[in-house]
C-alpha cells in the first residue's frame, strides 16, 4: 500500500516537474527542453495502456494541431533524397508529436495549478529580463556598438528572436493571470507584465515586438466587436499605435533596430548583402522560390532543402554563407510544394477557429508571426515553445 501511495504521488507530480523543467529550459538549457520533453512522456505512459484515454483523443483533435504538422513534414521522406538531413530536422521537431499526445493522455489539470504555473513562467521570465537589463546596463556601450551590426543582445537562451517571444509571451500572459485575479495580490501580474513590456522594447529584437502588437490590436478589436463600445475600442487602438512611437523616441536600443532595418532594407534595394541579418534575410527567401520553381506542387522534400539552398548559393553567391530560408511559411513552400504549404496553414490554423479562449489565440498569433521571419519549428527552443504552450492552453481542466 506504501509503494502504491508512493507511486501515485510521483505519477502526479510528473507533469508539474514537467512544466517547471521546461520552463527553466526554454529560457536557459535545451538539455533541460529534452529531459522535460522525457519527463512528460514518462508521465502520460501509465495513462496509455487505458483504453479509454486512446479513444477521448478523436474528442481534442484540435490539440494534436502540431502532431499532424510533423507527419505531414515526415512524409517527405517519400521523395526526400538526404535521409540524414531528414532526420536530423524530425528529430529536433519531435516534440510536436510527442507533447501533444502526452498531455492527451493525461487527467483534467486543476484549474488553479494550471494557472499558477502560468504565473511561474511570468516570474521566471521576469528575472531573466531583470538580469538581461542588469547586463546591459554594466556594458551599455559595448552591446550598443554590436547592435549596430546586427547583434542581439546577450540573454540566457542565446538565441535573441525565441528570447523576444518568450518576453512577448510572458508579457500578455501576465496580463491574463491580472484578468483573472490570480492569488492576494494580482497588481503584481499587472506590475511584471508591464516591466517585462519595457523590457521586450530595450532588448529590441522585432518579431517579438510584432507579435506583441498584433496580439493586443487583435484583443481590442476583439473586445470592440463583443461590446460595442467604439469610442473606448477606438481610443485603445490609437494608444497602443502610438507606444512604437514613443519607444522609438526614448529606448536607444529600440531606436537601433529600428534605423537598422530601414539601413538593410535600402542596402538590399541597391544590390549591396554584405554582413546584416536582414539583407541575409531577405538573400535566403529569394533563393528559396528559386528552389520551389524545381517542384511548385509538391516541393523538393524537407530533407533537400538545405542542398538546393547551397546548390544556389555556391552557384550564384558564393561570397555569402549558405542559409536556409528565415521563414517558416515559405521553407514549406520549398520544402513541401504549395500543396504541402496549403496543408501546413489548414493544420496550423484550425485550432484558433475553433478555441475562442483570448489567451490561446494570442498564442496562436505570436507563433504564427514568429513563423514569417523564422523557422521556429526548425529550432529546439521554437519547437517546444510550440509544442508545449499549444497543448497546455488546451489541456481539460477541472475546477
Amino acid at each position: 500500500m506504501r509503494f502504491r501511495s508512493f507511486f501515485s504521488i510521483v505519477q502526479k507530480g510528473l507533469p508539474f516537474l514537467a512544466c517547471l523543467l521546461m520552463f527553466i529550459g526554454l529560457v536557459a538549457s535545451k538539455a533541460l527542453i529534452a529531459i522535460a520533453s522525457v519527463v512528460f512522456v514518462l508521465a502520460a505512459l501509465p495513462y496509455a495502456f487505458k483504453a479509454k484515454n486512446w479513444k477521448q483523443l478523436p474528442h481534442q483533435a484540435k490539440l494534436l494541431s502540431p502532431a499532424f504538422l510533423f507527419l505531414l513534414m515526415a512524409a517527405t521522406a517519400a521523395y526526400s533524397q538526404n535521409t540524414a538531413e531528414l532526420m536530423s530536422r524530425l528529430r529536433v521537431m519531435l516534440p510536436l508529436f510527442l507533447l501533444p499526445i502526452s498531455m492527451a493522455l493525461l487527467p483534467p489539470w486543476p484549474k488553479q495549478q494550471w494557472r499558477w504555473l502560468l504565473g511561474i513562467f511570468v516570474l521566471l521570465m521576469s528575472l531573466a529580463a531583470a538580469g538581461v537589463l542588469v547586463n546591459y546596463g554594466l556594458n551599455y556601450e559595448e552591446i550598443q556598438r554590436s547592435l549596430t551590426h546586427s547583434k542581439g543582445m546577450p540573454n540566457p537562451a542565446k538565441d535573441h528572436v525565441r528570447f523576444s517571444l518568450l518576453l512577448s509571451w510572458a508579457s500578455l500572459l501576465a496580463g491574463q493571470l491580472f484578468f483573472w485575479r490570480l492569488g492576494r495580490w494580482p497588481w503584481l501580474w499587472l506590475g511584471l507584465g508591464l516591466f517585462l513590456f519595457l523590457a521586450m522594447h530595450i532588448f529590441g529584437a522585432r518579431s517579438g515586438i510584432l507579435a506583441f502588437y498584433l496580439g493586443i490590436i487583435y484583443l481590442l478589436v476583439r473586445w470592440l466587436w463583443q461590446s460595442k463600445r467604439f469610442l473606448l475600442g477606438g481610443l485603445g487602438l490609437l494608444a497602443c499605435l502610438s507606444l512604437p512611437f514613443l519607444a522609438y523616441q526614448s529606448i536607444p536600443s529600440f531606436r537601433e533596430k529600428i534605423l537598422l532595418t530601414q539601413k538593410n532594407i535600402r542596402l538590399y534595394q541597391e544590390g549591396h548583402i554584405g554582413d546584416y541579418s536582414d539583407t541575409q534575410r531577405i538573400l535566403s527567401f529569394q533563393i528559396a522560390l528559386k528552389v520551389w520553381a524545381k517542384s511548385p506542387l509538391l516541393g523538393v522534400g524537407l530533407g533537400d532543402l538545405k542542398d538546393e539552398q547551397r546548390a544556389i548559393y555556391e552557384k550564384e553567391y558564393p561570397q555569402q554563407r549558405v542559409m536556409a530560408p528565415h521563414s517558416q511559411y515559405i521553407s514549406s513552400l520549398a520544402a513541401m510544394g504549395i500543396l504541402g504549404l496549403l496543408l501546413f496553414i489548414a493544420f496550423f490554423s484550425w485550432p484558433f477557429f475553433i478555441e475562442k479562449t483570448a489567451i490561446y489565440q494570442l498564442f496562436w498569433l505570436l507563433i504564427a508571426v514568429s513563423f514569417l521571419s523564422e523557422n521556429t519549428l526548425f529550432i529546439t527552443i521554437g519547437a517546444n515553445l510550440y509544442a508545449f504552450f499549444h497543448s497546455y492552453l488546451l489541456l481539460r481542466q477541472k475546477s
